[in-house]
């Protein structure tokens, strides 16, 4: 499957308020090259990685279209199911990029968050 995030900005440029989207992971089928699966996100995806068996998924809450952001959250998605079935606080505003390696899920948190 390849697997895709929306952010649901409509291609603009800036961020929108994640209240006001429908973020989701879209699992699409690249014999046919159509979706076969939409899991709704409470939170806007930022990156999205695969390893252990799962789908990982970098998000947080968007407060404003200058990209303010809190409830850095790092989803776990069950490819099996297509169901979220973990979700792990980073207690930060802001994460960026995730990587799957041995086992392991390492997150990298932006500079200015930390």
């Amino acid at each position: 499957a390849v697997w895709v995030i929306a952010r649901d900005h409509n291609g603009a440029a800036e961020w929108r308020p994640t209240r006001g989207t429908a973020p989701a992971v879209w699992r699409i089928d690249p014999k046919t090259n159509r979706p076969v699966a939409r899991i709704p996100l409470p939170l806007t995806p930022i990156r999205i990685a695969l390893g252990a068996g799962s789908v990982w998924v970098t998000a947080q809450r968007v407060l404003s279209s200058s990209g303010s952001s809190i409830d850095a959250t790092v989803f776990r998605i069950d490819p099996a199911t297509n169901r979220i079935v973990a979700r792990i606080p980073l207690r930060t505003r802001a994460a960026d990029g995730i990587i799957v390696s041995h086992g392991l899920v390492w997150v990298a948190i932006p500079q200015s968050q930390q």
